[in-house]
């Protein structure tokens, strides 16, 4: 595990930004640098993806910026939540693009 934390914690997408643009980017730097350390220990696998509660809903807000589809194309149910529960997550995607909007030619926006 390597502690490379930039924030205590994220906005809420749906009202404007999770982290800053330069948040974001040292994100990315912060993890380059890990896959460097660790190609120099003999890594030959990476893999990549989200974990945990919550972060299918910013994965699925930028799934619909980078391919330009309707969140609920992209939304599913995930954790098996009610058709009540897909609605507000649809919902907070749709905010989120609206209130965001993200450059779907930025990968850090």
């Amino acid at each position: 595990m390597v502690d490379k934390k930039i924030a205590h914690g994220t906005g809420n997408i749906a009202r404007g930004p999770a982290i800053t643009h330069k948040q974001a980017v040292q994100t990315l730097l912060n993890g380059a640098a890990v896959v460097e350390a660790e190609l120099e220990k003999g890594l030959d696998i990476l893999e990549t993806g989200d974990m945990g509660i919550g972060s299918t809903t910013p994965s699925a807000a930028i799934a619909a910026t980078i391919t330009g589809r309707m969140p609920a194309e992209i939304v599913g149910r995930n954790t098996g939540v009610d058709d009540a529960g897909l609605a507000r997550k649809i919902a907070a995607v749709q905010s989120a693009l609206a209130v965001n909007r993200p450059d779907p030619h930025d990968g850090a926006d």
